[in-house]
């Protein structure tokens, strides 16, 4: 909260990482295998959802069930969050060139806790791209040792580049992401506060 409380003109945006509760109004595909009890079945709606150019750096790509986001840098894109598996991971790339972003500035993918649906499609991506991948080392510990909930096999385990530490600044060109500890969703759960540029003028934004 040192951070949030210091920045001056914030835009306190809270992108929350497991979109559940706006997810509650689409109705589920029949299609799909039915989810692990005790989960919402929300969760596993993989209906696309239409590319979206939120900020001038900032996009949103994914399915009703989870999204990931695309913050472009002068130097390159960080991706925060990489969605439930290699097909998810195709999906970013094609919402990309949709956008008219090019998959190849892909740099840096910040995984913002342990959960499959947004760890999965990170190590497909760092291969392709030669990204590399950010995490805290409580939840690179947490994803290696859970195997059930959104934890199942569906999500490839991901190998990690660097560890995310609270109040750890990564910078990519002219952007400067901080990193809050916010655990509790999971043990190693992060926080992210980056600028975002509209209409001439800059913003901090908090993802959560």
């Amino acid at each position: 909260m040192y951070y949030i409380a210091k920045a001056k003109n914030i835009l306190f945006t809270l992108f929350c990482c497991c979109i559940l509760l706006s997810n509650v109004a689409y109705a589920q595909d029949k299609s799909q295998t039915a989810p692990p009890p005790n989960l919402p079945s929300e969760l596993f709606d993989n209906t696309p959802l239409t590319p979206t150019k939120i900020f001038d750096n900032l996009y949103c790509i994914g399915t009703k069930s989870v999204v990931a986001w695309a913050l472009q840098t002068s130097d390159g894109i960080i991706l925060i969050d990489s969605m439930w598996d290699n097909n998810d991971a195709q999906l970013i790339i094609d919402g990309m060139k949709k956008l008219g972003l090019n998959p190849q500035d892909l740099k840096y993918i910040l995984i913002s806790h342990g959960h499959g649906d947004h760890y999965g499609g990170a190590q497909y991506l760092k291969d392709k791209y030669n990204a590399k991948i950010f995490m805290s080392n409580t939840d690179f510990y947490y994803m290696n040792n859970t195997f059930d909930g959104a934890n199942v096999s569906r999500s490839p385990k991901c190998t990690v580049d660097e560890f995310l530490t609270d109040g750890q600044q990564i910078t990519l060109g002219d952007t400067t992401v901080t990193v809050v500890s916010t655990p509790g969703h999971s043990p190693g759960c992060v926080s992210f506060i980056f600028p975002l540029k509209t209409q001439g003028k800059t913003y901090m934004a908090a993802q959560w």
